[in-house]
């Protein structure tokens, strides 16, 4: 017989009461996912179980007290338009915020935020925004249409480094979209050809124009400034007050925050990279909430003080390929490796099954996906690749080349798998034998992110193989994959610029049927797969754990929000 042990719930219950008298027990039923152990695959159910919960009584003091978030990554940067990568996203979601949900990082629904409402012209080429009124700055300026004519002027301005992941958004047929004020609280958006998915597309948080003109900085200067390395003026409800590199950003409640005082004084967001460290601080009360790896939950699961949580995000994570290098130019060349991986192993290996073996270039949430069946393991059809590519099997088991384009005959195929974080060493390791297996030279080496963002980012000929990164947090507009497929060599991070894709993605751009813009996304999407820029492994389930002391009935937790939170200012902390 299966044995059957609760994993989490799903269904957050609060239940308030109508006096101050002393709360009561109360059974209820709630869905919970379930792990079934003793087979082969973990398997995930739902079940309905009988719980009894008391009730929090009314009269709770939820404000006051530090929530400390346990997070994996360094933070390159604090300037919302500059940084796309990881922690940096999660903390500036708590400080900063854009015109609408809707975009990249934030929610896929279009949410008023900064935006109060819009209205749209009739032949489509004219948005007029109406900004919400009384909102101010953290060091107490009033927030404007100024500020979102100089968001935008510094996001279209190639001299802003580190505004690539989202500049492309900007513009409709090269063109960049022209933004202009009519008052104080009212913006127009033209564009030289009708984008219906605009407001998903201008995804960027807010940045104050008052600052970078009060203290002479360019846009070239934005990425070396104080904004960007310890500093951080939002509209959020957090305030960024210190940052110690290597250790910690520590935030304060934002006073002036238009949305009321939030019920936390503090959110430290404390840096470990290691897994285990955060698992022990996290027992030990030195943390309160943090994500782990799901071979972590056995750990964890008794703790009574501790509760699990799942969530399948919009996630999907692949590795990707530096298409100049001339050992990798050759799109067969990419499929033979793509062959080579056992993914579905490596899912259950890195993952316990806690995801889904990736089939398109797109997220499911996409709705221009569609499920192949393309690109199975098979070790025999990447040999076959190679050899029609013009590699030989050297007498050490390693293939050389001997009439491959580009590459030197006698050269052995050698490739260097770039490992960015710690927790990225795994998949690597896994990719680096499935390649050995094959009769690759494939070798590791660990570079600092930092390091690897001056090497590459913004230049043609990267000095990069291959490394493993992700999209997500972009909702259900395939257009909003266009960064990454087809953003043009300079502003890709495998140069990858297949001027067909390119026109594909400028056509669905400007569609306003959304069954026809899913048509020419989807031929994009087939391109892109066969050719290989990026090899999608997995969509991927989270694990995260908390201290029961803290609250997140009222928090607003977005699977498709990079920050988890979308009211962070609700969370709250039992004294």
């Amino acid at each position: 017989m299966k044995t059957v042990k609760y994993l989490l719930t799903f269904v957050m219950l609060t239940v308030f009461l109508a006096s101050c008298a002393t709360p009561a027990a109360e059974t209820v039923k709630v869905i919970e996912t379930v792990i079934v152990e003793g087979t082969p695959v973990v398997e995930v159910k739902e079940v309905e179980v009988e719980k009894v919960v008391t009730a929090t009584p009314a009269e709770t003091d939820k404000y006051g007290g530090t929530f400390t978030w346990g997070v994996s990554d360094e933070v390159p940067g604090f300037n919302p338009i500059l940084n796309n990568w990881g922690t940096e996203i999660v903390i500036f979601q708590t400080t900063s915020q854009p015109l609408t949900w809707g975009g990249e990082n934030f929610p896929s629904d279009v949410v008023p935020i900064l935006a109060e409402s819009w209205e749209r012209s009739e032949d489509g080429l004219v948005w007029t925004l109406h900004l919400r009124q009384g909102v101010t700055w953290s060091d107490g300026v009033p927030f404007t249409a100024d500020d979102v004519l100089f968001t935008a002027q510094a996001i279209q301005d190639e001299a802003t480094t580190g505004a690539e992941w989202v500049r492309g958004r900007y513009f409709v047929n090269d063109v960049p979209f022209k933004f202009e004020k009519v008052d104080d609280y009212t913006v127009t958006i033209t564009t030289v050809a009708p984008v219906p998915t605009l407001l998903n597309d201008i995804c960027a948080c807010i940045i104050p124009q008052h600052y970078f003109v009060e203290n002479g900085i360019s846009n070239a200067d934005m990425k070396a400034s104080e904004f960007n390395t310890s500093k951080n003026i939002g509209t959020g409800p957090f305030i960024l007050e210190e940052y110690r590199p290597g250790e910690a950003a520590i935030m304060k409640a934002n006073e002036n925050y238009w949305g009321g005082k939030p019920y936390l004084d503090t959110i430290v967001f404390r840096l470990m990279p290691d897994v285990q460290s955060r698992i022990v601080a996290l027992q030990a009360g030195e943390i309160d909430f943090t994500g782990i790896s799901p071979q972590y939950v056995a750990e964890l699961i008794d703790n009574p003080d501790i509760t699990i949580f799942t969530k399948t995000v919009d996630m999907q994570y692949h590795l990707r390929l530096n298409v100049t290098k001339p050992m990798l130019a050759d799109k067969r060349t990419r499929q033979a490796l793509f062959y080579a991986l056992d993914r579905a192993a490596m899912v259950q290996t890195l993952k316990q099954g806690y995801g889904q073996v990736a089939d398109s270039p797109y997220n499911p949430a996409v709705t221009a996906y569609e499920a192949t069946t393309t690109y199975s393991y098979d070790v025999e059809k990447a040999k076959a690749l190679l050899t029609e590519v013009g590699w030989v099997m050297g007498s050490d088991g390693i293939w050389t080349a001997e009439t491959v384009e580009g590459v030197e005959p006698g050269t052995k195929f050698s490739i260097v798998l770039d490992v960015l974080y710690d927790e990225d060493e795994s998949v690597m390791v896994l990719t680096q034998s499935f390649w050995k297996e094959l009769g690759i030279d494939a070798t590791i080496r660990q570079i600092d992110p930092n390091v690897w963002a001056e090497e590459n980012n913004g230049m043609v000929e990267k000095k990069y193989d291959v490394y493993y990164s992700g999209i997500g947090y972009i909702g259900t507009n395939g257009v909003n994959y266009q960064w990454l497929m087809a953003n043009g060599a300079l502003d890709n991070s495998m140069s990858y610029g297949n001027e067909t894709v390119i026109e594909l993605f400028n056509q669905a751009k400007t569609t306003e049927d959304a069954t026809e813009r899913d048509a020419l996304l989807k031929e994009a999407g087939a391109i892109v797969w066969d050719e290989l820029p990026f090899m999608p492994i997995y969509y991927d389930k989270r694990v995260y754990a908390a201290n029961n002391k803290v609250h997140f009935e009222e928090a607003d937790w977005q699977v498709g929000m990079v920050g988890i939170f979308g009211a962070p200012d609700k969370i709250w902390i039992e004294k």
